[in-house]
C-alpha cells in the first residue's frame, strides 16, 4: 500500500514538472515573438518577431493611409485620405499591444486562451482640428450655415422657423 501512494506521488510530480517544463520552453520559444493567433485588425502577426511585426504594421499603416476615401454630402463627393483628415494609425502602441496579447499577469499560460485567435484594435491618433478644419473647407457649400431662430404667429398657432 506504501509503494502505492509513493509511485501515485511520485506521477503527479513527474506530471507537474513535464507540464511546468513545457511551460518554461513555450515562453522561453516565444520570448521575443508575439504568440500565434494574435491579429493588429486584418494582419496576422502570428509568431512575427518585433522588426518583421513593425514592418508589416507600418506598411499596412501608410497603405491605408494613403487611401482615398470617399465623403459624399448633398450629392458633392470629394475624395480625401486619412492622412489629409489629420488620422493616423499608430503602428509602435498597435505593436506592443499585440506582443502583451494573451501574456496575462497570471503565472501559467492557460492553454485555452494561447490557442484561440485574438485581434487587436489599432492605436489611432485623431488631429480634430485638422479633421473639422479639412471638412468645412472642403464641404464648404454644401453645409448649411446655422441661423437664428424666428417665431411666427399665424391664428393662434406657434412656429419656430
Amino acid at each position: 500500500m506504501r509503494m502505492y501512494i509513493f509511485y501515485t506521488i511520485l506521477a503527479v510530480f513527474t506530471i507537474g514538472m513535464l507540464f511546468l517544463g513545457a511551460e518554461y520552453a513555450f515562453q522561453a520559444s516565444y520570448d521575443k515573438t508575439i504568440y500565434p493567433g494574435v491579429y493588429a485588425g486584418t494582419q496576422n502577426l502570428s509568431n512575427a518577431q518585433f522588426s518583421e511585426a513593425l514592418n508589416t504594421l507600418e506598411e499596412y499603416t501608410q497603405k491605408v493611409e494613403t487611401t482615398p476615401i470617399s465623403f459624399t454630402i448633398s450629392n458633392t463627393t470629394n475624395r480625401l485620405t486619412l492622412q489629409d483628415i489629420g488620422i493616423t494609425l499608430n503602428a509602435e502602441q498597435t505593436l506592443i499591444d499585440s506582443y502583451r496579447a494573451k501574456r496575462a499577469s497570471q503565472e501559467f499560460i492557460n492553454p485555452i486562451t494561447i490557442l484561440q485567435d485574438t485581434t487587436i484594435d489599432w492605436h489611432v491618433d485623431i488631429d480634430k482640428d485638422t479633421l473639422y478644419t479639412t471638412l468645412e473647407e472642403e464641404f464648404e457649400n454644401q453645409l448649411t450655415q446655422p441661423q437664428e431662430a424666428s417665431f411666427t404667429l399665424d391664428n393662434g398657432t406657434l412656429s419656430i422657423n
